[in-house]
């Protein structure tokens, strides 16, 4: 029974040795991942030589001035060509390989991105100007000058442009000429109305 016994014991601390073992790697293995910071953060590694790195960069506005202006206009991408307003108020067709300006216009500052379709270039102005432009040329095709700035993409129909502006009001002109066809004017008391630079979605 005493040898018995004794067998059981030494089984027993042998156990407790291979889970002290255990846990003692485990804890081990884990303080590898918390340091390196106050966050106790792991470290990271070096992402090698596949990283992503500059291929060029186009400055929009004159940085020389004592005030930089803040650009919230955006791009468009159509074929091998890059379109982008400014605040400075000049439009541009990049070439998307290089960089290198295709033509330059001034249409006035923009805050939004513009839209490109059948190789017409839309874009709405911060004076409510909505333009289509040739994106081939940068020869301006039709403008339609609403009563707000427009800070959103327009959208596109078979044969409608619609577009949104800051006096509350969605546009819908003709696709090819410009020409107005329809308006809507939300009816909520200004004093309520929670302002803001909602776009247009087109369903069906």
């Amino acid at each position: 029974m005493a040898a018995h016994l004794g067998r059981r014991e030494e089984h027993l601390n042998m156990t407790r040795a291979v889970v002290a073992l255990l846990i003692a790697a485990g804890c081990s293995h884990a303080t590898s991942w918390h340091r390196s910071d106050a966050m106790r953060a792991g470290p990271v590694e070096p992402l090698g030589e596949d990283r992503l790195s500059l291929h060029w960069k186009f400055v929009t506005s004159d940085r020389r001035t004592e005030v930089e202006p803040q650009e919230f206009a955006a791009s468009a991408v159509y074929a091998d060509t890059v379109f982008t307003g400014s605040a400075s108020g000049w439009f541009f067709a990049l070439r998307s390989s290089t960089g290198a300006v295709r033509w330059r216009k001034q249409i006035g500052a923009v805050a939004t991105a513009p839209i490109v379709v059948a190789g017409v270039v839309l874009i709405g102005t911060a004076d409510g100007t909505l333009l289509a432009l040739d994106g081939q040329t940068g020869k301006e095709k039709w403008r339609y000058q609403s009563r707000g700035p427009i800070e959103q993409p327009p959208v596109s129909t078979i044969d409608l442009v619609v577009f949104a502006n800051e006096a509350d009001q969605i546009v819908a002109v003709d696709s090819i000429t410009g020409k107005f066809k329809w308006q809507y004017k939300g009816e909520t008391p200004e004093e309520y109305t929670l302002r803001g630079h909602a776009g247009v979605t087109i369903e069906g």
